[in-house]
């Protein structure tokens, strides 16, 4: 399953999307430590009003890592877990642009602020100097490669599409849609509803490095509930126990209905194939429970 949007900047103020169509949309929030898009707000909690799918993007104009990723980050922090984060990577106006170990500073920053891993925007012609900095953080990759300039709507099988793996496929920047005069930036998820939220948050969350927050991740958690003896004991015993309580945990999501946080992040990384499948799942899920009850005693 795959999802069409659009992504926008204040070129496109004043955007009704109740009127555009699109499953999600991605708004330019944030860029460099001085610029916010004075229509961002407006557009997406219109948008989350709606139901759509949403995500806001940082511009990186090389101004200072830290300080790029503290500005993003505070300027948008109510909507975190809410919304898919984006860094947008090009060369007009970034004074970092060809030094990658900067780009990988500013993901690693707002990794550490948000405790949320962002996507990374990048032309096709850069991938291969981008995607170690996707590798070594474990973000998604929104990559641009149009075939024309033509204008066009909505493509369900993009030029070229296949040739790299990416989360977005951004194909045209002479998009047209009804409900709107100009051109637009259209986009092509390889995902479903529950993937995108994912992204935003869920199998997507690390626990952000405050300093002094202590919070306890999903991985940590569980192993608490080992130690206290919650799935019983011996390995074989205990990877039953777990496989099946976090599988019970998939089959309810897939259903709609409602897990507490923990549950939430631990089986969105299931369903996103974190873990394998069948008899190596289980596995995987107890190495990882166990080697944090290790780590704990």
């Amino acid at each position: 399953m795959s999802l069409n949007g659009i992504d926008i900047a204040s070129y496109q103020t004043g955007l009704d999307l109740s009127v555009v169509p699109c499953d999600f949309a991605i708004v330019k929030a944030t860029q460099g430590t001085g610029y916010v898009n004075p229509d961002c707000s407006r557009a997406v909690e219109q948008g989350l009003a709606l139901g759509k799918h949403m995500g806001i993007y940082h511009y990186v104009n090389g101004s200072g890592a830290d300080g790029e990723a503290d500005y993003f980050v505070s300027n948008t922090r109510n909507w975190l877990g809410k919304v898919v984060l984006a860094l947008d990577w090009e060369s007009m106006q970034n004074a970092a642009w060809g030094n990658e170990s900067y780009l990988g500073d500013v993901v690693k920053a707002v990794i550490d602020k948000s405790g949320v891993k962002p996507l990374i925007y990048v032309q096709a012609s850069c991938l291969n100097a981008v995607k170690p900095i996707a590798t070594e953080f474990d973000c998604g990759l929104w990559v641009a490669q149009y075939a024309t300039n033509s204008a066009t709507g909505y493509q369900s099988s993009p030029w070229n599409e296949g040739a790299y793996a990416c989360a977005i496929r951004q194909y045209t920047s002479a998009g047209r849609l009804n409900g709107w005069s100009g051109s637009l930036d259209l986009n092509i998820f390889y995902g479903d509803g529950n993937a995108w939220n994912a992204y935003a948050g869920g199998g997507n969350h690390v626990e952000p490095d405050d300093g002094e927050s202590g919070g306890v991740d999903y991985l940590t958690s569980f192993a608490q509930s080992v130690i206290a003896g919650n799935f019983g004991n011996g390995a074989d015993n205990r990877k039953k126990q777990l496989y099946h309580y976090l599988q019970d945990k998939v089959n309810e999501t897939v259903a709609g209905i409602a897990q507490t946080s923990v549950d939430s992040a631990f089986v969105s990384a299931i369903m996103l194939g974190e873990y394998g499948n069948g008899s190596a799942r289980a596995q995987n899920i107890y190495n990882a429970v166990q080697s944090r009850v290790n780590e704990l005693l």
